[in-house]
């Protein structure tokens, strides 16, 4: 029984000390923009990713490559398009060039809104 109380004391006490130490108010970031897309949901522009940093192995590469593709993405777009699976597959392209031991990957693509 004590240790029920101690625990229910502990709780609340936590609960309140912590909305009474909050300042300000909450307020609910807006909704960016939606882009301007096809009937098919993809965006009108190809969007480019940056130059991977180099890696020894290729696949590393390719994968930061896409990393930095969904990055901007979803920097300037929102979540919905910056999925690479879901881009137009007639754009999509990774090159990858290889100086020295070292690869270096560049992803751009067309991305398409998630439909599911």
């Amino acid at each position: 029984m004590k240790l029920v109380l101690a625990i229910m004391v502990l709780v609340f006490g936590l609960h309140f000390s912590a909305t009474t130490m909050a300042q300000g108010t909450m307020r609910q970031r807006p909704a960016p923009p939606t882009p301007v897309t096809t009937e098919n949901g993809c965006l009108l522009e190809e969007i480019a990713g940056k130059l991977s940093d180099a890696y020894h192995r290729e696949k590393r590469a390719k994968e930061a490559a896409l990393n930095l593709w969904r990055k901007r993405v979803k920097e300037e777009y929102g979540p919905d398009f910056a999925h690479w699976k879901h881009a137009n597959r007639y754009t999509k392209s990774i090159q990858c060039r290889k100086m020295g031991s070292k690869h270096y990957c560049y992803a751009k693509a067309t991305p398409c809104k998630n439909m599911e």
